[in-house]
């Protein structure tokens, strides 16, 4: 009892959450069916030659957007090495994780030495279903994310020591971010001008000049490797984002998704006048964050280290939502929103666990907060909890059981003729990647449909609320949890 008492006592709770963590992600790889945007990958970027991927240079121009290079990079060789299998497609996401975790978590441990707080701190980073989602689909949002986490991480480290070898992994990291995802730029140009600050700051030392012509000469790699695919994204397709403004289109739909899955709460729910549930929850948790650098600037820290963390967090933070802000007024370039907004979410969130540390030693009682948000938090989560779909692709959740049923069940392979599927849109890829994957081609035919005109299908598959649209010529068969299959009659 005595040895379990002291290893229960050795026992590091943020290595634990992190390995937890990453087991869900990787069941989530494993069950959770294709996704529109992972298939477009698939057959517009990733079945194109290795040029092609890199400079964007489609065919069809109009899914430029889709290709998140580094992603389609790793799943074409993911592909090459273990065949079209979701799993496969998806395991530079779960290295990502990986890899996010671990900087986020040294980065932490600067900004504390406690570890209980430490613990605290990446629960509220981490434990946040619509993020976990991008770690097991394959998709360049992790990527990018982790890419951004090593560089934060490897910029303070040249901040306390001026050695050449982290500003180029600092370098190497924001080029890996934004080859994971054209919005990182955002960030490379923010890092770029911390690095001018800094310089700044250090002019009379002798190092400066050549540390200038690196960060001079990897801007420019960077910019020339990305310039051809960034000119096709931008200029070929459309560009997700919004046009409301900074709160509802960054902070309001962050909320949102956090909280999309969660049915205990009714996100549509009107509190007061014209302000549903989440406009007062983003607006709350707005104030607080003004309110924690508010009292960070007034009690000033004495721990460099921790005063840095916060400084190059909050810099970021607030050069965001001034260059999204300037980029809309000048260009009308959409907000950033949604899974935009996950790789924006972290520099938040550090900001603020920079400036609560640092009060949190001033006022004990603080502390408290621990209490009501990691219940909240935990049991946020495991509202949340699932291996059958991702929320912003919830549709395409039945997939796997509709193939399963109708070669099953119905046994269409026995039936000695070659038998057809119309699936509505967001029904569709996946049914498709999963009917190829299985080399069913030659008993099932999967069909798109925008479901305006009958096809004359053998079955049909609709999603629940679009079930009064199918023809009268069909009848429904089986009910699954996003979608109803009808039979032709």
């Amino acid at each position: 009892m005595l040895n379990l008492k002291n290893w229960l006592r050795k026992l590091d709770l943020t290595l634990v959450l992190g390995i937890a963590l990453f087991i869900y992600v990787t069941l989530r790889a494993v069950f959770v069916p294709i996704t529109d945007d992972e298939y477009i990958s698939l057959h517009f970027h990733v079945s194109e030659n290795w040029w092609t991927i890199l400079t964007t240079g489609l065919p069809n121009q109009g899914w430029a957007g889709n290709n998140h290079i580094l992603n389609s990079l790793f799943m074409k060789m993911e592909m090459y090495l273990f065949g079209q299998r979701d799993w496969a497609l998806r395991l530079h996401s779960l290295a990502a994780f990986a890899v996010c975790y671990g900087f986020v978590r040294e980065i932490i441990k600067e900004v504390t030495p406690s570890v209980s707080r430490q613990f605290f701190y990446l629960i509220a980073f981490f434990l946040n279903p619509y993020l976990l989602d991008f770690f097991s689909l394959a998709r360049g949002y992790g990527l990018s994310i982790a890419a951004w986490s090593a560089a934060f991480y490897f910029f303070i480290k040249y901040t306390q020591g001026q050695k050449a070898p982290d500003l180029w992994r600092v370098l190497w990291a924001l080029f890996l971010a934004i080859w994971s995802n054209f919005s990182a730029i955002y960030l490379a140009f923010l890092f770029g001008l911390l690095f001018l600050i800094e310089f700044y700051q250090h002019r009379r030392s002798g190092f400066i000049r050549k540390h200038f012509v690196y960060l001079t000469v990897g801007s420019l790699f960077i910019g020339i490797v990305n310039s051809v695919p960034f000119y096709r994204s931008f200029k070929n397709s459309d560009i997700y984002g919004g046009n409301t403004g900074l709160f509802q289109d960054v902070v309001v739909t962050s909320i949102e998704r956090f909280v999309r899955s969660n049915q205990q709460i009714d996100r549509f729910r009107f509190l007061v006048s014209n302000w549903t549930i989440l406009d007062v929850a983003a607006l709350t948790l707005l104030i607080l964050w003004l309110a924690l650098q508010v009292l960070n600037f007034t009690y000033k820290t004495n721990r460099p280290i921790l005063q840095k963390i916060s400084n190059v967090a909050l810099f970021q933070t607030i050069g965001i939502a001034l260059l999204a802000k300037l980029l809309f007024v000048l260009f009308k370039a959409p907000y950033p929103m949604g899974r935009t907004t996950l790789l924006f979410s972290l520099p938040f969130l550090l900001s603020a666990a920079a400036a609560f540390e640092n009060i949190q030693s001033r006022f004990r009682r603080a502390n408290f907060v621990f209490i009501a948000l990691i219940p909240f938090l935990i049991w946020h989560f495991y509202q949340c909890f699932s291996l059958e779909d991702s929320r912003e692709w919830w549709q395409a959740g039945d997939a796997k059981k509709v193939l399963s049923f109708l070669k099953n069940d119905l046994k269409i392979g026995e039936q000695g003729k070659k038998l057809s599927l119309g699936a509505e849109g967001y029904q569709y890829h996946p049914l498709a990647f999963y009917n190829e994957a299985q080399h069913s081609e030659d008993i099932l035919t999967i069909k798109f449909s925008d479901m305006k005109t009958d096809q004359n299908d053998d079955f049909f598959l609709a999603p629940s609320f679009r079930t009064g649209e199918v023809w009268s010529t069909y009848k429904p068969i089986k009910t699954f949890k996003h979608s109803v299959l009808f039979q032709k009659k």
